[in-house]
């Protein structure tokens, strides 16, 4: 498995955007990092980041399909709906590894969120 660092942060949707257009990924960073206090959210951040580091070590296997050459960082956000699953993601930087892994975490089904859909924040590391 590929060495990776993970944190996430709790943001819920609505924050810093219009309600009917799709966020930029700094306006969703921005919402993620305006949102981090938000009721509820320590604990669901700590089920989230469980499940999302079991999802996001398979994906990166599966998109790596061996150990990374190099060491390199990015963010992954993605809009967990309330009844967990994913309905927007987006990645920095996007490259082809970094897409395949969010195409993979946007199939997934996370824990639900205490309060209606709500952005995440993955950053996450990989390293030879």
């Amino acid at each position: 498995m590929v060495p990776l660092v993970l944190a996430v942060l709790l943001v819920p949707a609505g924050a810093s955007q219009a309600p009917t257009s799709a966020p930029t990924f700094d306006e969703a960073l921005v919402a993620a990092r305006e949102s981090i206090q938000a009721p509820g959210g320590e604990a669901y951040q700590k089920e989230f980041g469980k499940k999302s580091a079991r999802h996001l070590g398979a994906a990166l296997d599966e998109c790596l399909a061996g150990p990374a050459a190099v060491q390199s960082s990015f963010q992954i956000l993605l809009k967990v709906e309330a009844d967990g699953k994913v309905s927007s993601a987006l990645v920095r930087p996007e490259v082809p590894v970094t897409a395949c892994v969010r195409d993979k975490l946007r199939r997934r089904t996370f824990p639900k969120p205490p309060a209606g859909s709500t952005w995440k924040l993955v950053n996450a590391r990989l390293g030879p």
